[in-house]
């Protein structure tokens, strides 16, 4: 009997070493695994996401500018226009200047416009 008992222990012994060593493998391979993520990922943002955008930062900065421009110089147009004509709930324009009241009294005579 007492052999068997050691051949049980070795076999016990054996087992925990197995899955000590499985889990060690499998722990480093995780650890690597990340750590390769971590080093691309690093040398995305340096090698092309910085480079692109700054690029593109330098190559755009003028017609940005532009179409800034532009989109506040229609709103511009739209509030002047706002000042002038005015939209009723029935969707046709009324000019709302004290000139038009004064020339043209009557609805007949104004200009509407449908959608």
């Amino acid at each position: 009997m007492p052999d068997f008992a050691r051949m049980m222990d070795e076999l016990f012994y054996s087992i925990i070493v197995l899955i000590a060593g499985v889990h060690w493998s499998l722990q480093e391979a995780v650890l690597m695994a990340g750590y390769t993520i971590k080093l691309v990922n690093q040398w995305l943002i340096e090698n092309a996401f910085v480079p692109i955008i700054a690029h593109t930062n330098n190559s755009l900065s003028l017609a940005i500018g532009v179409v800034f421009v532009v989109a506040l110089l229609v709103l511009g147009i739209t509030y002047l226009l706002a000042a002038f004509i005015r939209l009723d709930g029935q969707s046709r324009a009324v000019p709302s200047c004290g000139i038009w009241r004064a020339c043209c009294s009557s609805p007949s005579d104004r200009v509407s416009i449908r959608a």
